[in-house]
């Protein structure tokens, strides 16, 4: 009910109601033999011109990682950026929010500092970035400055983005992000046609381990 409380009050400046798996099947110009297929879970359009993609997640585990993207891993939130930069139905909207939206809690005894509505409270929140639009996250949740909806959106006393946690990005970036997610798919297509399919294990961070 977290997500359905916020849409059905007056934190959203939605224009009209929220579409629910939305299919998609583009086939990009750079390569007209293949096809990208999906859907996606949540399109939000607020102030008739703001678009906002979720992702719902049961897994505790699933996030916007963007520093995998170089690996060609957390690819699906930038695959949505794509999605919005050429599909026709979002023409003349600007890409404001690509979200994971957590739905199940299977661990909520994880967090010992937190009482469990402190923990639940941050955990639902949406996760991901957005556009450095105060304009557009306004129309997106009314308590865009001190957000209790949509993690890493505050201000600080001067009107600025708070930098910890920060999660606004610029619209060059926003639509980067979709770029890369083709580009993947674009020398994964190469590499299937020459029949290469090497096992490249990589070492990420503090000792992971991703194939």
């Amino acid at each position: 009910n977290f997500y359905k409380n916020h849409e059905s009050s007056e934190k959203m400046q939605l224009s009209g109601k929220p579409k629910t798996e939305y299919h998609f099947v583009l086939t990009p110009k750079e390569s007209p033999s293949l096809r990208l297929t999906g859907s996606i879970d949540k399109v939000v359009i607020t102030a008739d011109k703001y678009l906002t993609l979720v992702d719902y997640k049961t897994s505790t585990q699933d996030h916007f990682d963007e520093k995998l993207l170089p690996y060609g891993l957390s690819l699906q939130l930038p695959l949505y950026s794509y999605v919005a930069s050429v599909d026709s139905t979002f023409k003349d909207k600007t890409l404001l929010g690509l979200f994971i939206g957590h739905v199940l809690d299977t661990n909520p005894n994880s967090t010992k500092d937190k009482s469990l509505s402190e923990r639940r409270e941050n955990f639902y929140k949406l996760d991901g970035v957005f556009l450095d639009s105060k304009e557009g996250m306004a129309s997106l949740d009314a308590t865009y400055q001190s957000s209790d909806f949509i993690k890493g959106c505050n201000l600080t006393n001067t009107g600025e983005w708070n930098k910890k946690g920060l999660r606004a990005r610029n619209e060059k970036t926003m639509k980067e992000y979709g770029r890369q997610a083709l580009q993947f798919a674009l020398d994964a297509l190469q590499g299937i046609r020459k029949g290469l399919f090497p096992i490249n294990p990589k070492k990420i961070g503090n000792g992971l381990l991703m194939a």
